[in-house]
């Protein structure tokens, strides 16, 4: 039988002597919902691009 797999070594930190290690304070996470101003509809720009293309097309039919 062999050994392939290796033991997982335990990583250490040593502390310096004399210093007390500070807590950290939690950080308050604030779920923000997302607005429709944020995220606009899909194909939201689809509609505009093809109310635009009809705009020109009426507009060069209307002037021949």
């Amino acid at each position: 039988e062999t050994d392939d797999e290796e033991e997982p070594t335990e990583e250490v930190t040593e502390t310096e002597e004399g210093v007390t290690p500070t807590e950290e304070e939690p950080t308050e996470t604030e779920e923000t919902e997302p607005t429709e101003e944020e995220e606009p509809a899909p194909g939201f720009g689809v509609v505009l691009g093809l109310v635009g293309l009809l705009a020109v097309v009426y507009l060069v039919r209307r002037n021949n």
